[in-house]
């Protein structure tokens, strides 16, 4: 089975490389992988198998046409496609697609005789997140003991590091290390989510390209060095123990000050408030219940195109509740739909557990 699954991707493999070169699509590059994983967290009670992996990538090789691709390195952006199996029957396989991108970090071997000739061995990080599709997910009658995944449907993230040697000037020969993460983000319980450690090795197909000059770039409209607000309003879902039980809605509106401090960098702080019913719930015999809590943020981030990316820290300054604490963790992207308006997923967690997915639209103010 893994000869027929292997031949079939490198069959897959040549025939895009094929349309790549019929089509003339010359910034398109393929990848594929063969990874070797092991599950990690708590989870080597169930993941007691041999688990491999193949994964294919599509991603575009950005060439400074857009004022962000030369700060970025030009890097690749696009699809990754992963087939997963955990080689153990209460985990059973898994499918996932990414939205991926790849940074080069650093360069050896460069050859300044000939600049257009690709570098001799690269070192890359990749960072993809999208959604899975879990076969065998917790089942009170049929899977007990998977309490690691409660729901078929989950988000998929991925990073790995990677060597890249060039053994011709479009094929290069890859060798990744990194980490799998699948988790419904609390959507259905039980939700422990499952971490695989993974080391790959692969073939990767990158035409050669021709930058564009500093002038194509600047016509482009990059953003100013300026301060502007944002705000959203976000709403996610959760699931109260036992497995199975009642789902409550959760919804947060954040105010965000952001501030440019690079090219495609920046840092912002912001207010926020959330209603979430099953605070009510889960309150103490000795408490007054509550469904509301406000807290303070800061983060940093990045913006490439319409696209920008996040990371902060929260700290809940009113919250009548015990449980938990009160630092929390958000990580996620923005897309503007247009100049004024975007849409936003985020994730929302407590040192590394996941309380909720964020799905969120809101409005840019300012300059």
């Amino acid at each position: 089975m893994k000869n027929k699954t292997l031949y079939f991707i490198c069959l897959l493999f040549s025939q895009m490389a094929s349309l790549q070169a019929q089509t003339n699509r010359q910034l398109l590059s393929f990848d594929t992988y063969l990874h070797k994983a092991s599950v990690i967290r708590g989870g080597q009670h169930l993941g007691r198998g041999n688990p491999y992996a193949f994964e294919f990538r599509v991603l575009q090789q950005t060439d400074g046409r857009k004022w962000w691709h030369k700060p970025f390195n030009y890097p690749r952006v696009g699809l990754s496609f992963n087939y997963l199996d955990f080689d153990d029957p209460m985990l059973g396989k898994a499918y996932s697609v990414q939205l991926t991108a790849e940074k080069r970090l650093l360069t050896f071997g460069k050859n300044r005789r000939n600049p257009t000739s690709p570098p001799r061995l690269t070192l890359n990080l990749i960072a993809g997140m999208g959604a899975g599709y879990v076969t065998k997910p917790f089942d009170r009658l049929h899977n007990p003991k998977n309490i690691m995944i409660g729901s078929h449907l989950n988000t998929s993230w991925i990073g790995h590091l990677s060597l890249s040697y060039a053994l011709t000037r479009q094929f290069r020969l890859q060798a990744q290390t990194g980490i799998i993460h699948f988790s419904n983000a609390a959507f259905t319980l039980p939700n422990q989510g499952v971490n695989l450690s993974s080391v790959n090795i692969g073939l990767s197909y990158q035409p050669t390209i021709t930058l564009k000059p500093d002038s194509v770039a600047s016509r482009a409209t990059a953003p100013k060095r300026s301060t502007y607000g944002l705000l959203r309003l976000s709403l996610g879902i959760t699931e109260k123990y036992p497995t199975g039980g009642k789902k409550y809605g959760i919804m947060a509106l954040h105010a965000h000050l952001l501030k440019m401090w690079g090219k495609v960098s920046f840092w912002q702080v912001g207010l926020e408030g959330f209603h979430n019913p099953l605070l009510v719930e889960l309150a103490q015999a000795d408490e007054q219940p509550h469904n509301k809590r406000f807290a303070l943020t800061a983060g940093v981030g990045w913006i490439a195109g319409r696209l920008l990316g996040d990371v902060g820290i929260g700290y809940y300054f009113y919250k009548p509740q015990r449980m938990d604490t009160r630092m929390y963790e958000r990580y996620g992207i923005r897309y503007f739909l247009h100049k004024k308006m975007f849409i936003a997923f985020h994730v929302k967690s407590q040192r590394g557990s996941v309380d909720n997915l964020e799905f969120g639209i809101g409005g840019r103010f300012g300059n």
